[in-house]
């Protein structure tokens, strides 16, 4: 049910639902955010055509940051849900809740799963690894002073086995070589590649 505050029926409805102190919780962010990231990903294709690169740019930290999002996104909801579903969480959710890291979260939860996806070796658990090592070194900038040609250290093993491709004639600082819209292309699949893989493993719970 989808209430307007701004018609005077629903307004009360919704002034009778907090004055009853009842919760929500969104489900499906995720696939939200990753709509959002793949109209992001449009608009910058559109820009390299257009040769518009600070559009392009612009898109393609769009893209990153949707995806990554999304990606966090379904661990809380899952967690949230379980509480819904159970009213209580079991030791092992309830450290995933407190680790701080998306990809350590994704391991603890296909094992809480019993999940026979074997993350050593699957390139897409790889490919997410440096998706969020990508968002992390954007949203989280920390500036530094580099020698053209180099990367930020944590982004450098993906560079270097091509997991990330770069533009070598984009410019000289690795924001430039790496926001690209191939880039973008990159994210969006390594997003969607990595729903494609878990999408049974991590059913909510009725």
């Amino acid at each position: 049910m989808i209430l307007d505050p701004n018609n005077k029926y629903d307004k009360q409805t919704i002034e009778l639902i907090k004055k009853s102190g009842f919760k929500s919780s969104k489900s499906g962010f995720h696939k939200t955010l990753i709509l959002q990231a793949q109209r992001s990903n449009e608009r910058a294709n559109s820009a390299n055509k257009s040769k518009l690169i600070d559009n392009e740019t612009g898109e393609t930290v769009s893209t990153i940051l949707c995806c990554a999002a999304a990606c966090e996104s379904a661990i809380s909801e899952f967690i949230q849900h379980h509480i819904y579903a159970s009213e209580e969480l079991p030791k092992e959710l309830i450290k995933i809740r407190n680790e701080r890291n998306a990809l350590i979260q994704w391991k603890l939860l296909l094992k809480f799963q019993d999940s026979n996806i074997d993350l050593s070796t699957s390139k897409e658990y790889s490919n997410l690894d440096c998706l969020l090592k990508l968002r992390d070194n954007i949203a989280h900038r920390n500036s530094r002073l580099l020698k053209v040609g180099d990367f930020p250290e944590k982004l450098f093993p993906c560079i270097k086995n091509k997991t990330i491709q770069i533009d070598n004639d984009r410019g000289i600082d690795w924001t430039d070589l790496i926001l690209t819209n191939q880039v973008s292309d990159w994210a969006i699949k390594t997003t969607i590649d990595w729903f494609g893989l878990t999408e049974n493993e991590w059913k909510l719970r009725c």
